[in-house]
């Protein structure tokens, strides 16, 4: 399902539309797309806003699965980087 009223994703809709700064944006539950036997690709859910529903731990656990090795790498290696700098300020 496919929304665009507040609170939307929060009461089982998938997909929930907003306007922000001009600009279209988008919340995913992810939860409530498994429930409908939806996979939700890693690269949508990258930019997709989370939704206050699912917990950010599951969410982030599915986009490290859908990951390659190599991206997970190379996002390792991103976080690293930037961790050093802000310790390093």
């Amino acid at each position: 399902m496919v929304g665009e009223t507040p609170g939307f994703a929060e009461r089982g809709g998938i997909i929930r539309f907003t306007l922000e700064d001009n600009r279209v944006r988008f919340e995913i539950n992810v939860d409530a797309a498994h429930q409908a036997d939806l996979n939700i690709s890693s690269r949508l859910l990258t930019l997709a806003k989370s939704s206050a529903s699912c917990c950010p731990w599951k969410e982030s656990r599915m986009i490290l699965q859908n990951l390659s090795i190599k991206r997970k790498l190379t996002l390792i290696t991103m976080l690293t980087s930037s961790a050093a700098l802000i310790l390093s300020a």
